[in-house]
């Protein structure tokens, strides 16, 4: 029975091989015919070619797997702003990254976009439930949804108070005295943008 050639002398002979000597050479010295050194070094050599197509598998997927990651930490931080002056305050308001809507029971409910995005499991499962990541969302977003609803008790006042002068407030043509409800949302987007100048 013969010797079994072990894969570190296979490994000798494919480096002995690529710095220039010959098979025959190479079989002269490790006391081997030319046959067995060729599919010694063909052995190592798929070997070799294997490893490197798994690890260039492994890196592209952990590339993509980082790129994700980056995308949904992106959405996050795209959505963190303070809403636009000319926001419209009609359900649901959307917002760069995100949209609050009204649901029954939970009142104004505000939703990353990015939260809709299979990465955001990824994201939660990489961080662990305790990250500080996620209560400074939750912070965020009760801060946000405040920051609507007050704006729409806002508009709701507005036009309360301007139905106690008298007027009427209408979408299309009317007889006096009445206010376009355009003209109600300019109002308000000025006193918005007074009042969000000031602090």
């Amino acid at each position: 029975m013969p010797k079994k050639i072990s894969i570190v002398q296979k490994r000798e002979w494919l480096n002995s091989y690529e710095q220039g000597k010959s098979e025959a050479d190479i079989a002269k010295k490790a006391h081997h015919d030319v046959k067995t050194i060729k599919s010694g070094i063909e052995e190592v050599r798929r070997e070799r070619d294997a490893q490197l197509a798994r690890a260039e598998l492994l890196r592209d997927a952990l590339r993509k797997h980082q790129d994700q990651m980056l995308n949904c930490i992106e959405g996050i931080f795209e959505a963190l702003e303070l809403p636009p002056v000319n926001l419209s305050v009609d359900m649901p308001v959307s917002l760069r990254g995100a949209k609050i809507e009204f649901k029954a029971v939970k009142g104004l409910v505000l939703t990353l976009r990015t939260e809709e995005k299979p990465e955001w499991a990824l994201l939660e499962e990489h961080l662990g439930k305790r990250d500080r990541l996620w209560k400074a969302i939750g912070n965020w977003k009760q801060t946000m949804t405040d920051h609507i609803h007050l704006r729409r008790q806002l508009y709701r006042e507005l036009e309360r108070q301007l139905i106690d002068k008298g007027y009427r407030i209408v979408d299309g043509k009317e007889t006096a005295p009445f206010l376009y409800r355009d003209t109600v949302w300019l109002l308000y987007r000025d006193m918005v943008s007074k009042t969000l100048e000031k602090g």
